[in-house]
C-alpha cells in the first residue's frame, strides 16, 4: 500500500489574497476531497492554510505566488504565521491527527480548535479538538 505522496503527482495550488490556497483546475482535485481536504466551491478546492502547509510539507502540493513562483515551506510558514501567531502549533496538532487516520476540518470558537472525523466500519464519529498550549490560560 503506498502513501499520499506516491498515489499522485505534485498538485498546483495558488495562494489567494485571503490568505487561503486554491486548486483551480487539477485532475487530482477529487483525490484531495476523498481524503477529506479543502472546502469544494465553484469546481475550486479551497485549502485552509493548515491544509495546504501540511500537504506542501508531505510533498503533496506546490503552492505558487501571483507572480507564478512556487512558495518554499518555510516562507509559506512565514506568510500564514503574521495572519496567525499560532498556526506553528495548529500546524504539529493537525499533523498528529491526520497521522492517527483523522480526517481534520477547521474547526469554530477557540483560537485552536479543529473538527475530526474518525471512519469506523459503518459509522463516522466526530469530535471537537481544542488545543491548549501550556504555561498560557
Amino acid at each position: 500500500m503506498g502513501t499520499e505522496k506516491e498515489q499522485i503527482t505534485k498538485i498546483r495550488g495558488f495562494l489567494t489574497p485571503d490568505r487561503l490556497v486554491v486548486v483551480k483546475t487539477d485532475k487530482n482535485i477529487s483525490f484531495l476531497v476523498d481524503k477529506g481536504y479543502g472546502i469544494l466551491q465553484d469546481g475550486h478546492l479551497y485549502l485552509y492554510p493548515t491544509e495546504a502547509l501540511y500537504l506542501v510539507y508531505k510533498e503533496i502540493l506546490e503552492v505558487y505566488d501571483d507572480k507564478s513562483s512556487i512558495i518554499p515551506f518555510k516562507k509559506l510558514l512565514e506568510i500564514f504565521g503574521k495572519e496567525d501567531s499560532d498556526i506553528w502549533i495548529k500546524l504539529n496538532l493537525y499533523t498528529n491527527l491526520r497521522k492517527r487516520g483523522f480526517i481534520v476540518r477547521k474547526g469554530i470558537g477557540g483560537k485552536i480548535s479543529f473538527f475530526v472525523d474518525k471512519k469506523s466500519k459503518d459509522k463516522v464519529k466526530r469530535y471537537l479538538v481544542e488545543g491548549v498550549v501550556e504555561g498560557v490560560r
